[in-house]
């Protein structure tokens, strides 16, 4: 038979592979040849653990990678993917733990460095993050995660000048990525360099044919800067994108509101209403 611990032992680098190429059917269809076999098996009760997370189903392979841990308390990928899956689902004390066990004990391990970094991101402990972030970058001062990480922590914490720093390096590594041009421009914008910021943002905007975050951004900029017909410009970009988001309709509202257009003003929040009822910054606006 196949099934004799040395080639299940030969097997499992196989689904390891067949895991990393997203074969995910193949490598479970593998696993469950080993099971009977050797159902204590560490690695293959890891790779199920980590196909189910690759899959999406979160819970199960945060229980199964604690299961594993019962007994292997200091296997490090296990602990490396249940705080993965604890940051996932949103128990970010407890990914933090995990993840900052990983890092006593192997202080290189770039990928327990960089979700320790957005699980504190994500928790808002964005002084934590920048000090967890750094001796990444000392190792690897051109990993463009770590970059965007920095830079997007030191700009929810205002600290512009920085943010403009991380987020040019990030973006000369990856060109196309429009979330980072439109944290650059906002940067940009909170270091007094207006016409560079509206610039990246616009930049943005032509780089991202499907989300919107860029669109609304610049069309927020502008209306704070009372630049009504630069914002209805840039609005339709926006709408083109987004045609049945109440965010569209509400912002088109605001800059009708800022040109005393309010018969177009009141269309536009109404359009927002219709769209979702309950969406409470239109209805304020067509209140007031």
């Amino acid at each position: 038979t196949d099934a004799t611990p040395a080639n299940i032992r030969a097997g499992l680098p196989v689904v390891s592979i067949q895991t990393g190429a997203h074969k995910y059917d193949e490598a479970r269809k593998r696993l469950d040849d080993v099971r009977p076999i050797s159902p204590n098996n560490l690695q293959a009760r890891y790779l199920i653990a980590l196909i189910d997370f690759q899959e999406k189903k979160t819970v199960a392979a945060r229980d199964a990678a604690l299961q594993i841990l019962k007994f292997a308390p200091e296997h490090l990928p296990t602990l490396v993917l249940t705080g993965a899956a604890e940051s996932a689902l949103g128990a970010h004390t407890q990914a933090q733990a995990h993840l900052g066990t990983v890092l006593e004990r192997a202080p290189r391990y770039l990928l327990a460095r960089k979700l320790l970094a957005l699980s504190l991101t994500k928790s808002g402990d964005f002084k934590r993050a920048l000090d967890v972030i750094q001796p990444g970058l000392n190792q690897a001062p051109k990993d463009p995660l770590l970059l965007a990480m920095a830079a997007d922590a030191h700009l929810k914490l205002q600290n512009f000048s920085a943010a403009v720093e991380y987020f040019e390096k990030a973006a000369v590594l990856d060109p196309n990525n429009a979330l980072l041009r439109t944290g650059l421009g906002i940067s940009r914008l909170g270091v007094g360099q207006v016409a560079r910021a509206f610039n990246e943002l616009e930049s943005a905007v032509q780089m991202d044919t499907t989300g919107y975050q860029a669109d609304v951004v610049l069309v927020y900029s502008h209306l704070q800067r009372r630049n009504y017909d630069e914002a209805l410009r840039a609005s339709q970009s926006l709408e083109q994108k987004q045609p049945k988001n109440p965010v569209t309709h509400n912002l088109k509202g605001l800059i009708y509101t800022g040109q005393k257009d309010f018969q177009s003003a009141r269309k536009s929040f109404g359009q927002a209403l219709t769209l979702q009822p309950r969406f409470l910054p239109a209805a304020t606006n067509l209140a007031l």
